[in-house]
């Protein structure tokens, strides 16, 4: 278990991958006139966005209608919905039972997340096909941040184990504790992982490095 803070805490905050820089900036979002706070990742690929890529870059997540603003992240549990490309889809309108995401009449347009109305209940996360929705939780005040999202790989871990965190490019971040393990049958196959994660990996962390088959 991770303890709150002090002690093996404070070293796990510190564990990230070797080569990797952070520093985080904030930005107004032309879409909605939010501010937006997001993680910088200094690699040597530089990230120039999702159609390229397969990775949604800083100004892409910035403008993103789906994306909450500071003060509600830090206010507790919250759908994040990194879709930044208009492409005919729509299931995380329907899948949530509070109204919270919208797409309209246009299936091409960006779901827009409407904060105010989203409870964190995560029932979107497994509803994207795109696995683009995760859940984050930013109220903590020991230094540790939830992040729940989809994992479609086997084997899955267990609830208590110490895994690694990765970011949206598959790379890794830092020590993670798995919080929860949620298989649903409306989920479809889809597991719901959550990871509590040093609370400055936040805004990056989207999944966990993939686990080693057990033998038999």
């Amino acid at each position: 278990m991770f303890p709150s803070a002090g002690g093996a805490g404070a070293s796990l905050r510190a564990q990230a991958a070797p080569g990797l820089g952070f520093g985080r900036r904030q930005c107004r979002s032309p879409a909605s006139g939010r501010s937006v706070l997001y993680v910088m990742i200094a690699q040597s690929n530089i990230n120039n966005g999702v159609a390229k890529t397969g990775v949604p870059s800083p100004s892409e997540l910035a403008s993103c209608p789906g994306m909450p603003s500071i003060r509600r992240m830090k206010e507790g549990r919250v759908s994040v919905i990194e879709c930044v490309q208009e492409i005919p889809c729509n299931p995380c309108e329907s899948a949530c039972p509070f109204g919270a995401i919208t797409v309209g009449d246009q299936i091409t347009s960006l779901p827009v997340l409407h904060e105010e109305k989203c409870t964190g209940c995560g029932a979107c996360i497994p509803g994207c096909p795109g696995l683009a929705i995760f859940v984050v939780d930013q109220s903590r005040t020991d230094g540790f941040a939830v992040v729940e999202f989809p994992f479609e790989y086997l084997p899955l871990p267990n609830k208590g184990d110490r895994v690694t965190a990765v970011n949206r490019a598959g790379e890794e971040l830092c020590a993670a504790e798995v919080l929860s393990v949620k298989q649903r049958k409306a989920y479809n196959g889809t597991t719901v992982i959550g990871l509590l994660v040093p609370i400055a990996y936040a805004d990056e962390a989207r999944g966990m490095k993939r686990l080693a088959r057990r033998d038999g």
